[in-house]
């Protein structure tokens, strides 16, 4: 970034000078004094640009910004992938900013026990280096549904790889039993999927913040 962002949080931009630099979250900040420098790296959180330098109006799943193009707003950093998305972010700010993290409510023996869940997932998928090394997600989950007389089975799979590329898949079968029990007779799968052989799918397009993509399974 070309511009000390701890005065640039304060209005003014200057630039910084290369003896007094410090990388932080993928991103390497200037300083203009060793002052300003010590004030970041003591709360850099506060100073540095939101969601680890994503673009501010397409984000985190849109790719990272150039620290060559930010802007302050609400007194917080934002860089931008290109010259639109900045001013398409300025024109309309709110509706790309992402909302406050709300404390969690709860009587503090409800909140240590969420606290508690919360280590306890970490610990099942192999520690916090572990999580935050992650670079893919994928989760599966099935339920029975009921139509008419005839019982499907749906399975969901949410498969994300980041930065850029999520997708949702729902697919159904026609159970076992439903088959057995109606004796061949032909029903309409829940929702509007054509029918083929008692199987259907549906992929979901998904929309990330300025970022879509529509696949099939």
């Amino acid at each position: 970034m070309p511009v000390d962002p701890v005065l640039l949080r304060s209005g003014q931009e200057v630039p910084g000078d290369q003896r007094f630099t410090m990388e932080y979250d993928g991103t390497i900040y200037v300083f203009s004094t060793q002052r300003t420098l010590d004030t970041f790296r003591a709360d850099p959180a506060t100073y540095a640009a939101q969601q680890g330098g994503a673009c501010g109006r397409m984000g985190p799943l849109g790719g990272l910004g150039d620290a060559r193009r930010y802007a302050i707003q609400d007194n917080m950093l934002y860089f931008f992938a290109s010259e639109e998305c900045r001013r398409t972010f300025r024109e309309n700010p709110k509706l790309y900013m992402e909302p406050r993290d709300i404390f969690p409510s709860g009587t503090p023996e409800q909140q240590t026990l969420g606290l508690a869940a919360i280590d306890r997932w970490v610990a099942w998928a192999g520690g916090k280096d572990a999580v935050k090394a992650a670079t893919s997600f994928k989760h599966v989950s099935k339920k029975r549904v009921e139509q008419g007389s005839a019982e499907w089975d749906l399975t969901e799979t949410l498969e994300i790889e980041g930065p850029r590329s999520m997708q949702r898949v729902t697919s159904g079968r026609r159970s076992m039993a439903s088959r057995t029990r109606c004796g061949g007779t032909r029903f309409t799968p829940p929702r509007t999927a054509p029918p083929s052989r008692g199987t259907w799918a549906i992929p979901t397009r998904s929309r990330i913040r300025g970022a879509c993509r529509s696949s099939a399974p």
